[in-house]
């Protein structure tokens, strides 16, 4: 059950129409050419679950995390399905994979909800994303809401 489809939404209209939005003022490419992916937790085949490894590697990163300035970078867990994993609707698995890091984030860590969650389904050449595994990216992105003098919350 995907938490917050209201939210990842707005997420994806406020990407895909910043000029609709904000007359114009910047590009998404703004937002998007400032990926920086700081981690990656790895998923069993057609499992949202995560393994005692992973769990290690969320602990290491997540004093990294906490530290981060919203004001200035965006956090966002995007979750992946490699091709041919067939237990779920890909967009769904991806989904509960970025929830299960977020989640683990927030109850070992008290880590704000502030942290945006994107399911991606199976990787597509023609966005640059690699045909690997199934996994959650842990990426950074400049805020650009603050860079164009937009209020943050």
């Amino acid at each position: 059950m995907v938490r917050c489809p209201f939210w990842v939404l707005l997420i994806f209209l406020t990407l895909a129409t910043p000029n609709l939005l904000w007359g114009g003022q910047f590009q998404d490419g703004d937002f998007l050419t400032s990926r920086r992916v700081v981690g990656t937790v790895n998923f069993k085949n057609g499992s949202a679950a995560l393994s005692a490894d992973s769990r290690a590697f969320i602990d290491r990163i997540a004093s990294v995390l906490a530290r981060i300035d919203n004001q200035k970078r965006v956090v966002r867990l995007e979750g992946f399905v490699a091709p041919g994993e067939e237990s779920r609707e890909p967009f769904e698995l991806s989904m509960h994979r970025a929830l299960a890091v977020e989640d683990y984030l927030r109850e070992f860590h008290q880590l704000p909800q502030k942290r945006f969650l994107i399911g991606f389904g199976v990787p597509d050449e023609r966005f640059g994303l690699e045909q690997t595994g199934g996994r959650v990216e842990i990426a950074l992105y400049d805020n650009i809401l603050n860079l164009y003098g937009i209020a943050n919350d």
